[in-house]
């Protein structure tokens, strides 16, 4: 023998829409402004950091900070190192408390001598 079963049905009263204003404005669409290149210079960026190129390997974060001291107070000092072997990637970055102590840095110690190597010193533009 079989078993049947019946489903009842429900019905729903479907709610009244409201009328239109009549005067919603379409939607505005703004271009989205271009960003401008990234131009090295404060405007990009803190202010606060520079970054020094073409460190000897043998440079400590110690020493990179001692040197750069004389331009004000240095909040910190990194030596940029290879994950695996841990040796410098002969460049850092000096994060100063004044903007005036990272410009001053820039003025004074781009394009000289440290520890016998040309360094070369610009604003973070990261940083």
């Amino acid at each position: 023998g079989g078993g049947g079963g019946g489903g009842g049905g429900g019905g729903g009263e479907a709610g009244g829409g409201g009328g239109s204003d009549g005067n919603a404005a379409p939607r505005e669409r703004k271009p989205r402004p271009e960003q401008p290149p990234a131009v090295p210079g404060e405007e990009q960026c803190s202010g606060l950091q520079v970054v020094v190129h073409n460190l000897p390997w043998s440079v400590t974060w110690q020493q990179l900070k001692d040197h750069f001291a004389s331009c004000g107070s240095v909040d910190r000092a990194d030596i940029q190192q290879d994950n695996r072997t841990g040796k410098s990637k002969g460049y850092g970055t000096i994060r100063f408390t004044e903007t005036s102590a990272a410009s001053s840095a820039i003025s004074k110690f781009n394009e000289t001598e440290f520890e016998g190597r040309t360094i070369k010193v610009a604003y973070d533009r990261y940083a």
